[in-house]
């Protein structure tokens, strides 16, 4: 697995799952009892609670609490699907452009 820490990102956060044909989903995880408030956003918009699944594509941008963006790369997918491989490529201020106000 992958560890990130910092605001926002419980002990526990979530799950990425890859299926057949490369597609992604993101599932979050039930926080443990008195952890803190989880934050994930896929491409702006909030995965809002525990339970909750969004769907990855291929150059998708996910923030794992307040400062952990990643872009999706899964090049294979995105020749399957006639995606741009690599996606175009992902600054912290478009990303940060995206997030709507909470």
């Amino acid at each position: 697995g992958i560890r990130l820490s910092g605001v926002g990102i419980p002990s526990r956060l979530c799950e990425i799952f890859v299926g057949d044909d490369d597609e992604m989903v993101l599932r979050l995880v039930p926080p443990e009892p008195g952890s803190q408030v989880l934050r994930v956003f896929v491409n702006g918009q909030s995965v809002p609670d525990e339970g909750s699944c969004a769907s990855l594509e291929h150059g998708d941008r996910v923030l794992f609490g307040w400062a952990h963006c990643f872009q999706v790369h899964a090049p294979g997918r995105a020749g399957r699907l006639g995606l741009p491989r690599p996606p175009p490529e992902a600054t912290a201020a478009s990303v940060l452009s995206e997030l709507v106000p909470e």
